[in-house]
This record gives structure tokens, sequence and C-alpha cells, in this order.
């Protein structure tokens, strides 16, 4: 009899967490280490990092953080994974989302990627 009573009431259904399909494609995952000689700058890098935005990026995070005292610079690794849930990615479609990323990540004045 109580089950006849009870009344779930929802205001916003929007707040619900949105369906996504799994991809069965496999992942690309680049790693990425920038270099700041600038250490007010950081946050700002890892600002756009984290949040830069591409429907084949599936994941960004920090895997290395280090500073360097004596040579007043930071160091920091971030690591992308990438996935279509259409097709098999190919080399070129990832590595030119990582060259728009390093170009607006060389806009921050002193921020640089060793070896490149």
């Amino acid at each position: 009899k109580k089950l006849n009573d009870f009344n779930i009431e929802t205001s916003n259904t929007r707040l619900f967490n949105k369906y996504e399909p799994i991809s069965s494609f496999p992942v690309a995952v680049r790693d990425i280490s920038f270099s700041l000689r600038d250490l007010s700058n950081a946050e700002k890098l890892q600002n756009l990092i984290l949040n830069y935005e591409n429907d084949i990026i599936k994941e960004v995070y920090i895997f290395d953080f280090y500073h360097n005292k004596v040579e007043e610079e930071l160091k920091i690794g971030f690591r992308f994974t990438f996935q279509s849930v259409r097709k098999t990615l190919e080399d070129n479609e990832v590595e030119t989302v990582i060259q728009n990323i390093i170009n607006e990540a060389f806009k921050i004045k002193s921020v640089s990627v060793p070896g490149l």
C-alpha cells in the first residue's frame, strides 16, 4: 500500500547524466612536457590545457610536475587520451590536435616544449 502512495517529483531533468556510448575503437595516448620560465603563468597554462576541447579528446591530466628551483623553471607533463566513437583515429588527426594545443600554449609568455 505504501508503494502506491510513493511519488518521486523531479523538478529538473537536465541535472541527470546523459548516456554516452562507449567507443569500441582504440585509444591513442600522447604526452607533452611543457616548460615555463615565468612561473606566474603556470595556472594559465594548466587552465588552457585541462580545459581544451576537441571531439576526439577523451581525457587530459597532469602526470608530471617538477619545479627546478636552481634554474627557476617549471615543467608540467600532460597526458592526452584520444578516441573517436565513429572510427579508428589516424596519426595525422591526433597530431593536428596536438599541434593546435602547442600553438595555443606558445601564446603564453615563457612556455616552451623541450626537444621540439
